[in-house]
């Protein structure tokens, strides 16, 4: 059996509210940055944030 590896994440998905909520969580918990706040296009009463890491690396949500 051979050992598989991934070279990261392309993307992380999760759905919760309140969004205020979920903002102080990934912002101040995790330290990510908030570049981009959204309308999500498939539920329209819920937002669509655009986080980076301090590495750059995306993460959408």
């Amino acid at each position: 059996m051979t050992d598989k590896h991934t070279a990261g994440v392309h993307h992380i998905t999760a759905i919760a509210g309140p969004s205020q909520e979920n903002i102080d969580f990934y912002v101040g918990v995790l330290g990510l940055r908030l570049v981009k706040k959204t309308v999500n296009f498939d539920d329209p009463g819920t937002y669509h944030f655009t986080l980076v890491m301090n590495e750059g690396t995306l993460v959408r949500f």
